[in-house]
């Protein structure tokens, strides 16, 4: 079983969720809808903050959010020779020559 909860960072409550055998797109715009009607439909302007999972980059999640007036937010990749550095020293790395 899969949960795709949506929190409204204000409130710290969540506002929207989903549950389903499987992990496809369908589960992240169920909640998301869930989360609209729980707002009162009006959403325009604010930002949903997620990963980059396949689920989130989808044109369906897309073209769902922009139906919503939702401004999405991604976090950013780091690179895999990043990947073991600490956070706060992801500068930037020298090239090869």
């Amino acid at each position: 079983m899969y949960l795709c909860a949506i929190k409204d960072e204000y409130s710290k409550r969540v506002v929207g969720w989903s549950v389903a055998d499987h992990m496809r797109t369908e589960l992240v715009t169920d909640a998301l809808e869930r989360a609209v009607r729980a707002r009162g439909g009006d959403c325009t302007g604010i930002i949903l903050r997620s990963d980059r999972g396949s689920h989130y980059t989808a044109g369906v999640f897309e073209r769902a959010c922009a139906r919503f007036g939702l401004r999405r937010s991604m976090t950013f990749t780091v690179p895999q020779s990043d990947s073991n550095r600490p956070l706060a020293d992801l500068s930037p790395l020298p090239l090869s020559d």
